[in-house]
């Protein structure tokens, strides 16, 4: 069974096209077609039934989907393994991230990791949307994403390394005090920022707070983009929920304060996602080690910092606490 055979039958599989295969494989559609129908003579049936617009894996098909990935993940696996033998770590390494774990450790992770393995080619991509780190591991752009847990995608493993929690922003005209914890279920309501749909963990998380009033917003935007949500809420009375990770980096911007959210934490999950016949190569794991160490880090300050917080004796505030707060306009 030839292995490109394979790897042309997992792009198939997973794009239910053959022309969109082909453009994945840096391939034409005749020669996936031609590759597919080696494979298919080869194995004695057919694995898919060809229509004008798609193909649709047979009950083959799917047997051999799952087979595919794990015999691909064994053969590169081995190759790695081989490869290491004897010699330092080299190559190119590819790492999607989102911005609010960009800003909370990028600069400390790159510091200590170009040291270790200086010949390593590294490339770090940033994006806001978890769909285009999840489209970039499944046609191999990138090694691995650290990001929050995506929809359920055959094409890739994940696995959590760390949790991080909601914290509320808010400039000066919200007339909050730094380090309060804030109830938010109290009116007046308050205007919220949240990060677009693309960040699902953070919708995810917040279903069940709006749901059931414990978070009861005036009103509702959408805003990709951190440096622009802050921006926002420094000049104007809306607050936004961001990932504590992000928030705690960005405590010494001038204007912006950080509080907790009274009440169980809302939390939110990051995992490493790396394409499921791809295995984690030695350099590639070192990033993510040194990447969970920081995030660590920063969650032991932050925790540190709503102790002493709750020590003192600060209770949670409500906007009709805040005083000489305007809640009618943006700036």
């Amino acid at each position: 069974m030839d292995m490109h055979h394979l790897k042309t039958f997992i792009a198939a599989y997973e794009e239910a096209n053959f022309t969109k295969a082909a453009q994945r494989l840096n391939a034409t559609q005749p020669g996936v077609s031609v590759q597919i129908a080696a494979l298919e003579a080869n194995v004695g049936t057919a694995l898919f039934d060809r229509n004008a617009r798609s193909v649709t894996p047979t009950v083959a098909g799917r047997r051999l989907y799952p087979r595919a990935l794990k015999i691909l993940h064994d053969l590169n696996s081995a190759a790695q393994e081989i490869r290491s033998l004897g010699k330092s770590a080299r190559g190119r390494v590819s790492i999607g991230i989102p911005p609010s774990l960009s800003k909370a450790i990028l600069a400390s992770v790159l510091t200590q990791y170009v040291e270790e393995f200086p010949e390593i080619d590294l490339r770090v991509f940033e994006a806001d949307s978890e769909s285009v780190l999840l489209a970039q591991i499944e046609s191999r752009e990138l090694d691995l994403a650290v990001m929050t847990q995506p929809s359920d995608s055959a094409a890739v493993s994940y696995r959590r390394i760390f949790s991080d929690r909601l914290v509320l922003a808010s400039g000066p005209r919200a007339g909050f005090e730094s380090a309060h914890p804030i109830a938010m279920d109290a009116a007046p309501h308050f205007k919220i920022v949240v990060p677009s749909v693309s960040c699902r963990a953070i919708h995810r998380a917040l279903e069940e707070p709006l749901r059931t009033g414990r978070i009861v917003p005036a009103r509702l935007i959408e805003l990709d983009g951190l440096v622009g949500a802050l921006e926002f809420v420094a000049q104007s009375d809306w607050v936004a929920l961001l990932p504590a990770a992000a928030a705690y980096n960005h405590s010494k911007r001038s204007g912006i304060r950080f509080n907790p959210i009274a009440g169980e934490e809302i939390a939110i999950d990051y995992c490493v996602v790396h394409g499921r016949t791809e295995p984690i190569s030695a350099a590639t794991q070192a990033f993510v080690d040194l990447a969970t160490t920081q995030l660590t880090r920063v969650e032991a300050r932050s925790r540190a910092w709503l102790s002493d917080t709750l020590r003192r004796g600060k209770k949670p505030m409500h906007l009709s606490a805040v005083p000489d707060a305007t809640w009618g306009s943006v700036a």
